[in-house]
């Protein structure tokens, strides 16, 4: 905390952008939204944390940070810094709006775009993300968005529904998934997800079910 709303992070660290964070304790699914991995721009188990520094500065409405990074596991010598830009902003009730853009240097030539909002609606909270990843190096540009909301039923009983799709310029490539996932409260500490996943990849269904506990301390 550099003080006058200012931080800064150094080492390793989570993309800003992306409503499915990197905590997977966090999500309200067991599974994250899309096919294509490299979409879920906050899951650091499967695309990777990122090295690097963060600058962010933070304000009563709204906060912007801008990271300066590599991929994981790249030496900084053989390659430019990737960067990151994410804004937030918090100045209409009950609404949170976020986003940014990635930009890939050197061997990464990668960007992404994302924007997102959360809304909250007595008991329901309705989520909405639109993502894109344009690959300079080949025709392989994704176009991606998100539904999702929340619904507490009580204290204890919850329940998720999500829709996302993901459309692609390679062929075969266009993914969506429909996903159902009610959640209980077990205890204060133990708290429970049930997923049933029903979509398809390309020209495949695909059906699953995951169960998740989390034990909170």
């Amino acid at each position: 905390d550099a003080g006058n709303g200012f931080s800064v992070t150094l080492g390793s660290y989570g993309s800003a952008l992306g409503l499915e964070r990197e905590d997977p304790s966090g999500l309200y699914t067991v599974s994250r939204a899309y096919q294509d991995t490299s979409l879920n721009l906050g899951d650091v188990d499967t695309a990777g944390a990122n090295e690097g520094v963060a600058i962010s500065y933070s304000a009563d409405d709204f906060s912007i940070a801008v990271s300066f990074e590599d991929s994981e596991n790249t030496n900084i010598d053989a390659d430019n810094l990737n960067t990151e830009v994410s804004i937030s902003y918090t100045g209409i009730e009950n609404l949170a709006i976020g986003g940014g853009f990635f930009t890939g240097n050197g061997t990464d030539t990668t960007d992404y775009t994302n924007l997102h909002l959360t809304y909250n609606a007595g008991k329901a909270l309705i989520a909405a993300e639109w993502v894109e990843e344009d690959n300079a190096a080949a025709n392989t540009d994704v176009e991606a968005m998100m539904i999702l909301v929340d619904y507490d039923v009580s204290d204890k009983v919850g329940i998720v529904l999500r829709y996302s799709e993901e459309d692609s310029d390679v062929a075969n490539q266009d993914n969506e998934k429909f996903t159902i996932a009610p959640n209980y409260s077990i205890t204060d500490n133990l708290g429970a997800i049930l997923e049933f996943s029903d979509g398809e990849q390309g020209t495949t269904d695909v059906e699953s079910v995951a169960l998740e506990l989390t034990l909170t301390f």
